[in-house]
């Protein structure tokens, strides 16, 4: 370990001889220095979240011994080697002693805890980062501290709020009373100069006042930077370059101060698990690479695993920079008491454990997912020590977080397919979805004296007990051997398991109907969707006009019959051109999608020409419970009754995707997020009912769709096509895999 006595003879003597002569190590000698110290040992870095003298019991004296029994003590054996700490960071304020950065001292809400900061230091002439400092130093540990660059706790414990975020709320992403659409309000915008000095200053207090080891850069405790981000936007070149040479400043400090005292102080950063995404929050990961800001890239979080570990292995290779896992507690909890979707047992975190190793992780980072003493005692944190160990895998561990507007769907552009109770997939009848699931397990070739574990996958689902799922699992379909509480088990056999990614197919049963019992029973956990299978049905393919005496599309408006030609169809799409007389649209009245509670979604593929006003391309959704209307323009497409709007190109055809449910509005085009947006609550009042219509037709204000125009005196064009209209109802919410091994 770091400091040793062994060690302390050779690695630290020499610099510190080197500093009594008031020179230094050369640049050769100080890169060789960093290069050893570094590939000593592989670590396992735990970090307990830094609230123990912030949340300790009311009912316990403030003491050194009783500060440690909160969390440090937990770390206690053989198993880490890097602890991490991290004193408060909420908002930039910190529970160590700081003359520059703002300070946690007040009391918690929860009156059965109180803050001992302010005793440790007045009674005991210490504080947290000190002791916890001094802790590792006594147990033979390395040191890091951490800061959570954008840390929003606060908004959910004022007491906690820092002077900085009260006086300047320019700063920030948005307020309380206007949210943004993305991420918290009280977040720092870090294109505010003022907000990246400040940042500054607090971590580089922490390098000249302790001695750490090494310093996290916390990305992804809010993992949101910007207000263009948050906004709905995109971040600029100049917001991106202005972050990394922030970052820049940080590590030629951190330099300085570790040739100083002789020993370099190492940078990790942890950030969503895919350089894409990174990009979209305006962090420009691989350039901090490239520059070599940081030496271990902590990929992931409970935000969300995005992309294979693979590929982050891969990433990191190519700028010689460390790859360690983020294993988190999950957030996500099953529906139901069903052990085996439990993902904080020791088994689950065993398996996220086991398949970041088999995947390439060089390290363990691991974050809250201690509960108790006994779980830390069986938590296996070496691969040798996990090869016969219990454990269970998901497909989704920590449900997603959307980090911008733009964001690619799950299972596309390398992003991880999902599924889980809060990414529940829909399926058609009969349809086949594919995922992939990451293992750390390899039965290809046991020895023959191995102990032969059992394989279960587990699938969650609405499907009727007697027409379960079909699940193929590395091209093997897989024989159901039973089904409990909407659960169904399946064998696989140990030959088709390996290391790293596995293939999982899952095909939806040929069903038209739902049992009562079943349906009533998804229902209770999921009010929202419409448990009634249907196959997708294309309402307007756009090759041809609808007959005026149609029963399905209704012409509502006088418009269509002014002009020759306000409806017709140009290169295979239906268009539908007003002018300022009058709307020109079609309608489709949805009958029965209130009392169905329906979660339905409209997949289209839409153009608007170059002239079009607000107003003159619309999508009106009504479905019994809300209203809005979705209004294209050249450059834009607005919510109306919503008042958002957002940037986008809408003269040439893309697939839009709308999902729509009791109470929000999803729409994608081209498989990447526009906006997640809740419903205008009333679907049938004044606000929202459309006027100066020609004739009344049944549903037609509050369970439809319409296309087309919807003011007068506006004029619009729009294009329509591969208009498919789909009832939900085949629900997958879950999918585990577990190893268990014979008890003797």
């Amino acid at each position: 370990m770091m400091h040793s006595k062994k060690l302390l003879g050779g690695l630290v003597a020499l610099p510190l001889l080197l500093n009594s002569c008031f020179t230094g190590p050369s640049a050769k000698e100080w890169a060789q220095m960093k290069e050893d110290y570094f590939n000593r040992t592989p670590r396992v870095m735990i970090d307990n979240d830094g609230s123990d003298a912030l949340r300790y019991p009311a009912a316990m004296k403030p003491s050194v011994d009783g500060f440690y029994s909160r969390k440090l003590n937990l770390l206690l054996g053989k198993k880490f080697n890097v602890e991490v700490y991290t004193p408060g960071t909420v908002g930039f304020a910190v529970t160590n002693r700081s003359l520059l950065a703002d300070r946690m001292l007040n009391a918690p809400q929860d009156n059965n805890l109180q803050n001992i900061t302010a005793y440790l230091e007045q009674e005991l002439n210490t504080d947290p980062v000190q002791l916890a400092l001094e802790f590792s130093r006594a147990h033979d540990y390395e040191f890091f501290l951490n800061m959570h660059a954008n840390d929003c706790r606060d908004a959910e414990h004022p007491e906690w709020t820092p002077e900085f975020r009260s006086n300047y709320p320019e700063f920030l992403c948005g307020t309380e009373d206007e949210p943004p659409l993305l991420g918290m309000w009280n977040a720092y915008d870090f294109a505010c100069s003022e907000v990246r000095k400040r940042f500054v200053t607090c971590v580089t207090e922490w390098f000249e006042k302790y001695d750490p080891d090494g310093f996290l850069l916390d990305f992804n405790r809010t993992p949101f930077l910007f207000r263009s981000v948050c906004c709905g936007g995109m971040p600029n070149e100049e917001e991106m370059e202005d972050l990394t040479k922030m970052l820049k400043t940080l590590r030629k400090k951190a330099e300085k101060i570790g040739r100083r005292r002789g020993r370099p102080i190492f940078f990790a950063f942890r950030m969503p698990d895919s350089s894409m995404l990174c990009n979209l929050m305006g962090a420009d990961v691989e350039k901090w690479m490239e520059d070599g800001l940081f030496d271990i890239f902590i990929a992931g979080s409970d935000n969300g695993h995005y992309t294979p570990y693979r590929m982050t292995r891969v990433l990191c290779n190519r700028y010689g920079i460390r790859f360690y896992a983020s294993i988190d507690k999950s957030l996500t909890t099953s529906s139901d008491d069903n052990d085996v979707f439990n993902r904080n047992t020791v088994q689950a975190i065993n398996g996220r454990i086991a398949s970041a190793y088999a995947c390439g992780a060089e390290g363990i980072y691991l974050f809250n997912v201690v509960e108790n003493r006994d779980q830390m005692k069986r938590i296996q944190v070496k691969p040798k020590n996990l090869v016969r160990e219990d454990k269970t895998y998901f497909l989704t561990v920590h449900s997603p977080v959307t980090l911008n507007a733009s964001q690619p769907q799950a299972g596309t552009n390398t992003l991880l397919s999902t599924l889980g109770p809060k990414d529940i997939q829909f399926f058609a009848p009969g349809e086949l979805k594919p995922f992939h699931i990451e293992l750390g397990d390899d039965f290809r070739h046991m020895d023959p004296l191995f102990t032969r574990p059992n394989a279960k996958l587990y699938f969650k689902s609405n499907a009727p007990e007697d027409s379960p799922f079909q699940i193929v699992f590395n091209d093997v379909p897989l024989e159901c051997v039973d089904i409990q509480n909407q659960t169904a088990c399946y064998v696989i056999p140990l030959d088709r398991i390996k290391h790293g990614l596995n293939k999982i197919a899952a095909v939806a049963p040929e069903i038209g109907y739902c049992p009562e019992s079943e349906m009533e029973r998804f229902r209770e956990s999921h009010p929202e969707l419409d448990l009634r299978p249907i196959t997708p049905t294309t309402i307007l393919k756009g090759d041809a006009l609808v007959d005026k005496d149609d029963a399905t599309w209704q012409r509502l408006f006088a418009g269509n019959s002014l002009h020759d030609d306000a409806e017709s169809i140009m290169n295979g799409a239906y268009r539908l051109s007003a002018q300022e007389d009058a709307p020109v649209n079609l309608l489709l009245p949805l009958p029965g999608v209130k009392e169905n509670n329906c979660f339905a979604t409209l997949s289209f593929e839409c153009a608007v020409s170059s002239d079009t006003l607000r107003g003159g391309a619309v999508l009106r959704i009504a479905n019994g419970w809300a209203t809005e209307v979705i209004e294209f323009t050249p450059d834009k497409i607005r919510l109306r009754h919503a008042d958002a709007e957002y940037d986008f190109d809408t003269q040439h055809f893309h697939a839009y995707h709308l999902i729509f449910s009791k109470s929000r509005l999803v729409l994608t085009a081209d498989g990447a997020n526009i906006f997640i947006q809740d419903y205008e609550k009333t679907a049938n009042s004044e606000k929202t009912a459309m006027v100066d219509y020609e004739r009344e037709i049944p549903l037609m204000q509050d369970q439809s769709i319409l296309i087309g125009s919807l003011d007068k005196g506006v004029r619009g064009t729009s294009f329509w096509k591969n208009l498919i209209l789909e009832h939900h109802a085949i629900c997958a919410e879950d999918c585990a895999i577990t190893i268990e091994f014979p008890k003797d």
